[in-house]
């Protein structure tokens, strides 16, 4: 692993741990605010919004400014509002720093995912870009390991301020040893998403990506209230739930990127999102066991899917629009962790939450026919 991925690691695996304190956590929040499930959703959501639209932004500003620059100042500005998040005495000062922290944690994707492209061989991109998933969920599911156990000590403000340490210092790392990679440079000031939205693959994939893991999303969001409501077990064993579920995505990530090496992007993205889809129609039958293992393959089938089309668009984005490219397909895949949480809470409050999460596991399922187009529009260019 050369000096940039191990810096690029590190710094996933902190941008995916600020996404996922704050869900971990939530069940304690929720007592200490008085929340409603939509409530809950929405101030999730208030993280998320700002946090997808700006991928595309900061996409542009990664081809034009460098990637060292916005994953070094991404991580230093999350790492601060990570521990206003921790500091803050109202609902109000929340829900406003979670805004904040969301513009901030969107300028890491959108460099740090080209900067795996450009620096590793074509033959093994899906291989580094599957490592490069695997740190998003080691931060995924190091949320509930850890933090889990200091908010049982600390309260769940000890949890996200000892979060905001782990941001400091992996500020640092990348500031020590990233380095710049060389890339192909735009014409003059050619808009890299008008480049790449002219590939017709590209397109499709985009469309495809705005539905592909909505299970996920849904699931992410409420799979801590689900284990302590839905299934009456305690908050510290929902978050061993939880960390199985997103633990499985870390051998998703490799996995699915080395097989998308070996069989195509296309036929991979198809497989995972139905591991990702299928297994959600079984919880309400599930417990214990079975119902951890149901958890583990959505958490592997979703985290496949991300490395999988990450590697799919390296191989159909214009060389000179990297940044744009993986701005526009962050965006449409990070947008249902904006209206989704807040989707699924309505639906909970009013029909439950096995119900929710099958409604969202049909709409994940929208997304294979498309991606059967773009596996043809990308032989047939």
């Amino acid at each position: 692993m050369n000096r940039n991925m191990l810096a690029a690691f590190v710094a996933h695996v902190t941008n995916h741990l600020f996404q996922l304190v704050l869900p971990t956590v939530l069940p304690l929040v929720v007592i200490e605010f008085g929340l409603s499930h939509y409530s809950a959703g929405l101030l999730l959501g208030l993280y998320s919004l700002p946090y997808a639209l700006l991928q595309l932004v900061f996409g542009e500003a990664s081809d034009r400014f460098g990637r060292r620059r916005l994953i070094v100042f991404g991580t230093l500005a999350s790492s601060i509002t990570m521990l206003l998040t921790g500091l803050s005495r109202d609902i109000m000062q929340l829900g406003a720093i979670q805004v904040i922290a969301g513009i901030a944690g969107a300028a890491y994707h959108p460099a740090g995912i080209p900067l795996i492209s450009e620096s590793s061989g074509t033959e093994g991109r899906g291989r580094a870009l599957g490592y490069h998933q695997m740190g998003g969920a080691l931060g995924s599911f190091l949320p509930p390991i850890i933090m889990g156990a200091i908010a049982r000590i600390s309260g769940w403000r000890g949890a996200v301020i000892l979060a905001s340490t782990i941001g400091f210092l992996s500020t640092l790392l990348s500031f020590s040893i990233l380095e710049e990679p060389v890339r192909p440079r735009k014409e003059g000031g050619k808009s890299g998403i008008l480049m790449a939205l002219r590939e017709k693959s590209v397109l499709l994939l985009l469309m495809a990506s705005l539905v592909s893991l909505i299970a996920y999303r849904g699931i992410a969001a409420f799979a801590s209230l689900y284990v302590v409501e839905g299934k009456g077990q305690t908050v510290e064993e929902a978050a061993a739930y939880y960390a199985l579920f997103q633990v499985a995505g870390a051998f998703g990530g490799p996995i699915g990127g080395w097989l998308s090496d070996k069989i195509g992007e296309p036929n991979m993205i198809v497989a995972f999102v139905l591991f990702e889809s299928a297994p959600v129609f079984l919880l309400p039958f599930l417990s214990h066991i079975a119902l951890a293992l149901d958890l583990a393959i959505v958490g592997f089938g979703s985290f496949a899917v991300l490395a999988v089309q990450d590697a799919y668009l390296s191989k159909v984005a214009p060389k000179a629009a990297f940044g744009a490219s993986y701005g526009l397909l962050l965006t449409l895949s990070f947008l249902p962790a904006a209206y989704i949480p807040p989707a699924v809470g309505i639906m909970i409050d009013r029909n439950g939450f096995e119900s929710s999460f099958a409604i969202a596991a049909l709409a994940t399922l929208a997304s294979i026919p498309i991606i059967l187009m773009a596996k043809k529009a990308t032989i047939d260019r």
